[in-house]
């Protein structure tokens, strides 16, 4: 047996190209071309080029350099004839002033026709730079729901005096910025093209990036750029920030690998923890991860459950626990009237495709180990999670009623008992018994 466990670097170039989907806790890094190839078996794949859009280095380094930048801003001048009463503005053109007097009232001396200088903001480079940064905004808003402070690989953007701030004054407050209108506008290539050749780094910069954004995010032609989109994601690349999350991805995405090749992958972010769904048969599977799955599940133990219990054990527990309760509300927040919670790593839910009705429950608890103890802590948490598991009306599942089955896995990098050394506890629940087997690999077919 192998003195060190599976690295994170090795987790990571196993399952890179489907580990881009993860957009929680962790840091940016450059990969060493760990995604190999351009998976599109993603959800809302736009949304996570623009996301790694934002995190391009040109793009943060036009954003840092922006409030220099935008004093440059250019425009263009018309001169204009108006007519005045009863004051002068700009220069007067008599002729026309003269002109004007015959046609309506000769004697009014308070009429004049002046010359004024309007500025023009809408010229093309302006409606490029407006464009760009409008998209950068979108993203911000839109793409990131603003839960900026959810997200570490965010911190260039929002820790202390980050990018956003610079950026938000601009954007919403800028008052040249403000003149330029993009109602009814569109920004063509050649308008980006000719701003590309600007002698101003303002708009040269400013057509480059809008030229990259349309090319590897807007135009849903990605396998033609897939090298260079597959250059983005290694460049902020987002990897988890504990490596045990790491591993629990690790173990989810070899389970996806190694019952379909037909998945759709969600992106986990903050808002769901569904991982992935996929069809095989009559049966559809959703696959989720730290979650307690879908509404018709949960894991929850009142204190109501225990404290009036005839076990003398119990009772002293739901005791201990009610003065808890009654004393943590010195501090913010009490604690909640729920005795146990439970929150498997990963859930797997097996129905039937014609009415959805629920026929299997895939419950895995994640161990990064390969220590005896630490994976036995385990296997103690995972028959929980297979006992205490109930339905949506909070009734444990009897199995004697039910026609639907429990299954459940313990995971690790690799436990050496005195047979062998395995990877995985398949344990399968009914009525009365337990059933386990080992595996010796990461092929755990459903």
């Amino acid at each position: 047996m192998a003195k060190h466990k599976l690295k994170p670097e090795e987790m990571i170039k196993e399952i890179a190209d489907m580990l881009i989907i993860y957009l929680k806790q962790g840091n940016t890094v450059k990969l060493d071309s760990y995604i190999k190839k351009l998976n599109l078996n993603i959800n809302n794949f736009d949304q996570l080029l623009r996301i790694h859009f934002l995190l391009n280095k040109d793009v943060m380094s036009f954003i840092e350099e922006l409030p220099h930048l935008i004093r440059n801003i250019k425009t263009s001048t018309q001169k204009n004839n108006r007519e005045v009463n009863g004051e002068i503005r700009g220069r007067i053109d008599w002729q026309a002033t003269i002109a004007n007097r015959c046609k309506n009232n000769f004697n009014d001396k308070s009429r004049f026709v002046c010359q004024q200088v309007d500025k023009d903001f809408n010229i093309k480079e302006n409606l490029v730079l407006k464009k760009f940064l409008k998209i950068i905004d979108e993203i911000l808003i839109n793409d990131l729901k603003r839960s900026w402070s959810d997200y570490h690989w965010l911190s260039n953007w929002f820790e202390n005096d980050g990018l956003f701030n610079s950026f938000d004054q601009i954007i919403n407050r800028n008052i040249y910025l403000k003149r330029i209108n993009l109602d009814n506008v569109i920004v063509t290539d050649r308008m980006i093209n000719d701003s590309k050749k600007s002698r101003n780094i303002l708009y040269r910069k400013a057509a480059e990036l809008l030229k990259l954004y349309y090319n590897y995010v807007e135009n849903n032609i990605w396998q033609e750029n897939e090298e260079k989109i597959i250059k983005l994601l290694n460049d902020s690349f987002i990897k988890p920030q504990k490596d045990s999350v790491l591993f629990e991805l690790y173990w989810v995405m070899k389970l996806i690998e190694t019952n379909t090749n037909k998945y759709s992958l969600e992106l986990l972010d903050k808002k769901s923890n569904l991982t992935a769904e996929w069809s095989k048969g009559n049966y559809k599977y959703s696959l989720y991860h730290d979650s307690t799955g879908s509404d018709e599940l949960n894991w929850k133990v009142k204190l109501s459950e225990v404290e009036n219990s005839c076990n003398s054990y119990l009772k002293r527990k739901a005791l201990s626990y009610k003065n808890a309760k009654k004393i943590s509300s010195i501090f913010n927040s009490e604690i909640t009237s729920s005795y146990w919670n439970g929150r498997p790593d990963i859930i797997i839910e097996i129905r039937n495709r014609s009415d959805n009705s629920l026929k299997k429950i895939i419950v895995a608890e994640v161990k990064y180990t390969r220590n005896n103890d630490t994976a036995k802590k385990g296997l103690k948490e995972l028959l929980d999670y297979m006992y205490l598991i109930k339905d949506s009306n909070e009734k444990y599942l009897d199995l004697s009623q039910n026609e639907i089955e429990i299954e459940g896995l313990l995971l690790v990098d690799q436990i050496k008992n005195k047979d062998n050394i395995f990877k995985a506890l398949k344990i399968k629940k009914s009525q009365d018994e337990i059933n386990f087997e080992k595996s010796y690999n990461k092929k755990i077919i459903f």
